[in-house]
């Protein structure tokens, strides 16, 4: 499996959290890739100075359904216990980032890699 997020899996991430904060009805999850996955939804904040800022992270290494992103949605950005939950007063200073893991390679031990 080599396919990548999607802009329309980030926008379905944003809109899912708005709608949270606005007590809105969920949005309808985008249907392009019906394989499980790997993926990790990943919250950054942008500074006044342009640098990001880890803001929240969580995500699975067991193949799910990406129908499953909602629910990362609300795992990474209120639910990772490294942060206090990010607040709707953070939405314009947020970029997220959806990753889906693809590719695995076999390694000889925990210090393999680059």
């Amino acid at each position: 499996l080599s396919h990548m997020a999607l802009p329309e899996h980030v926008h379905y991430c944003w809109e899912v959290l708005d709608a949270y904060f606005r007590g809105a009805e969920d949005p309808q999850p985008p249907s392009l890739y019906e394989e499980p996955y790997p993926f990790f939804v990943t919250w950054k904040t942008v500074t006044p100075d342009g640098h990001l800022d880890l803001r929240g992270c969580i995500g699975t290494l067991s193949p799910q359904s990406l129908e499953n992103l909602r629910d990362y949605v609300f795992r990474s950005a209120l639910r990772d216990r490294r942060f206090e939950p990010i607040t709707a007063e953070e939405m314009p200073s947020l970029v997220c980032y959806v990753s889906l893991l693809t590719n695995y390679e076999d390694a000889s031990g925990p210090d393999d890699w680059e």
